[in-house]
């Protein structure tokens, strides 16, 4: 059997071997945590918003770990399941505004503390 086959096959097997215990997802959500804060950031415009929208990302993987198949795209699952919850919260939220003659206004747009947000990837 070739390498790529080898992978295929252990990629296919049932559940995720990476996280299969509570101490494995607490290190992915460690090693990810940030940037999927930064990446909610920017989609909410609200620190703590953002840090719910984690929460709830992080929740929806452990309860989703056992469909997750494992291997090294960890990072785009978790992403992809962040930005779902962001989605869902923007379609939720009722803000509205009419008409906006300054950011001042918008009262639940917040800077980002510190300059993570003006750098590349978080924490690279």
């Amino acid at each position: 059997m070739t390498a790529a086959g080898q992978r295929q096959e252990a990629a296919a097997g049932p559940g995720n071997a990476d996280i299969a215990t509570e101490s494995d997802f607490a290190g992915l959500a460690a090693r990810h945590r940030r940037e999927l804060h930064l990446h909610c950031y920017r989609m909410l415009a609200s620190f703590d918003e953002a840090e719910d929208a984690v929460q709830e990302t992080l929740l929806r993987a452990w309860r989703a770990r056992e469909s997750f198949e494992g291997g090294p795209m960890a990072r785009a699952w978790l992403y992809r399941i962040a930005t779902n919850v962001c989605l869902d919260l923007l379609r939720r939220r009722a803000r509205h505004l009419t008409a906006v003659r300054s950011l001042a206004e918008v009262p639940w747009l917040q800077p980002y503390p510190g300059s993570a947000a003006g750098r590349g990837r978080a924490g690279r």
